[in-house]
């Protein structure tokens, strides 16, 4: 699969890392740091184990292309932020006039539930995806 760049990020002291435009997903996190996706990138049975202990699921179903891809988590199948942002027809909550929303604050995953896609995409509504990507 080839990357397609489309700019780069500076988080906690990592300068210039590349971003895929297939793993940012509509909320703004990037998919790319999932541990869903990286277990399953990297085959890593011990962490998929882990992983579907946490999710109440079977290792098996710790597999992942992404929020934009067609193989997407279970969980992030059915998820209502990625729903409302298709159906509104826009890339991203940033790009979103009811910002933020109750889906968004009540982003179901623990332990950091909605804070990164906050801090991600808070006030830069007139930015571009990049620049709003939640680490």
């Amino acid at each position: 699969m080839q990357k397609e760049k489309i700019g780069s990020l500076n988080y906690h002291g990592v300068s210039k890392a590349s971003v895929n435009i297939k793993l940012l997903a509509p909320c703004g996190l990037c998919c790319g740091v999932c541990g869903i996706y990286y277990a399953d990138k990297n085959n890593i049975e011990k962490l998929k184990q882990k992983l579907a202990q946490s999710y109440l699921t079977e290792p098996e179903q710790i597999k992942c292309d992404g929020c934009s891809s067609d193989n997407k988590f279970v969980y992030c199948d059915s998820c209502l932020i990625r729903e409302c942002v298709l159906s509104k027809g826009l890339s991203g909550c940033h790009q979103c006039t009811e910002w933020p929303c109750e889906k968004v604050t009540n982003f179901p995953f623990p332990p950091e539930g909605s804070g990164p896609i906050k801090n991600g995409l808070n006030g830069k509504s007139t930015i571009g995806p990049v620049e709003n990507v939640a680490p």
